[in-house]
């Protein structure tokens, strides 16, 4: 009698806050959709409607890489924007979105911005607490990644980013809970965004494989596996066909990456082979690192690999550097935890690093109408990863000499 007792007390302690919790989230979607959502043109013409008309194409059983579908198909709920000729998502990413394609894309867009919201807040929470956070700085952090140049662009827009930072910090979680398959199939997850998975789990993998975490390994392939088979039951033959219709390559030269920085530093004349060596080298470079360095904690290849991601792939544009978040706020905990330098220095660098810069590029951006020089926000939490990282080991080394 007293278990049942303490567990219907239990009970209705919890249902306030249940409800007070799912109070909150409809008035976050509410929001998004009377203000947001109508701003944005009903998330018609933003990036959020070709993720919503691929699920739709999906529910009604049309192939999203068929030219006489996907633009008619747009323009029949309400989108004037057509920047692609089929979808240019693959298929995995956009049987997430069949159940939002239910919905208007005004009230889809609303309720994937709140996700999006969420996600951000969550993964921040996540990560803090599995680093061993202490302290009231959460606040900061929450206010530092709001105030982050991709964070305001990915949310409005409705893409990936913020959904790809929480998978990394959860996959984090998993991983240093002892459960590395877990983290494996979360870090697939990853290939939602196949521009940044093209360099993330590749080099991900080879972590996993010079430090024979077989696990890890084996549930990274085995989400990947799983994707790819469910979407092909869905539509077989689907990825030929989105490979073949892919036109990414040709704007490499307008964005923040390393493409985008050859082009403006050696023209067109040097531009793409100077990309392509320069790329490759610095890929052959981190490997190398990577493989001397593998006794080492598997988290700073993680950060690597998310900064490489953004850096050398040839098709990304500011809002995809969201996921720079996840390096940046563990440099940051490095760094406090380290005691070399004052704390305001490391809370400094890290808003530096971050919003001040990201914001700084973005009138730069407006000067010469184009946005590659953002491509130095991944160079500078590269930066300032390196130096925590530094600093770190340097006050490990003297912890062990007292």
């Amino acid at each position: 009698m007293m278990v049942d007792s303490h567990i219907r007390n239990s009970t209705s302690r919890r249902i306030p806050v249940v409800l007070l919790f799912a109070l909150i989230i409809g008035l976050i979607v509410w929001a998004n959709y009377s203000t947001v959502a109508i701003q944005a043109g009903r998330m018609t013409n933003q990036d959020f409607m070709s993720l919503w008309t691929g699920g739709k194409a999906i529910a009604l059983g049309l192939n999203p890489y068929d030219a006489k579908v996907w633009r008619p198909l747009r323009a029949a709920y309400g989108s004037t924007w057509m920047p692609d000729p089929v979808s240019p998502f693959p298929l995995w990413t956009l049987l997430f979105f069949v159940p939002f394609s239910f919905l208007t894309t005004q009230a889809a867009g609303a309720l994937w911005m709140t996700l999006c919201e969420l996600s951000l807040v969550w993964g921040i929470a996540l990560l803090a607490q599995r680093l061993g956070w202490k302290g009231r700085s959460h606040l900061l952090l929450l206010l530092g990644a709001a105030l982050f140049r991709p964070t305001f662009h990915a949310i409005r827009r409705g893409q990936l980013s913020p959904v790809l930072f929480v998978l990394l910090a959860a996959a984090y979680a998993l991983h240093e809970r002892d459960h590395p398959f877990g983290a494996g199939l979360l870090l697939a997850l990853q290939i939602v965004k196949p521009n940044l998975a093209a360099t993330f789990l590749p080099t991900v993998g080879m972590i996993f494989l010079i430090r024979r975490d077989w696990r890890a390994l084996t549930g990274m392939l085995t989400g990947g596996l799983i994707l790819l088979a469910a979407s092909w039951i869905v539509l077989p033959g689907w990825l030929f066909q989105w490979l073949a219709a892919a036109e990414k390559a040709r704007v490499a030269y307008k964005t923040p990456t390393l493409w985008g920085l050859a082009y403006e530093l050696g023209g067109e004349r040097l531009w793409p082979a100077s990309a392509i060596v320069a790329g490759g080298l610095l890929y052959l470079g981190l490997l190398l690192f990577l493989w001397r360095r593998r006794q080492s904690d598997w988290l700073f290849g993680l950060c690597l690999a998310v900064i490489a991601s953004t850096f050398l792939t040839p098709y990304l544009w500011v809002y995809e550097q969201l996921v720079l978040l996840f390096p940046t706020i563990v440099a940051l905990h490095w760094g406090l935890i380290s005691e070399r330098g004052p704390r305001w220095a490391w809370w400094g660098g890290w808003w530096l690093a971050s919003v001040v810069l990201s914001w700084l590029l973005f009138f730069v951006a407006i000067r010469y109408g184009v946005d590659t020089w953002s491509a130095f926000v991944p160079l500078a939490s590269l930066g300032y990863l390196l130096l925590a990282w530094h600093a770190l080991g340097k006050g490990k080394q003297t912890a062990a000499t007292h």
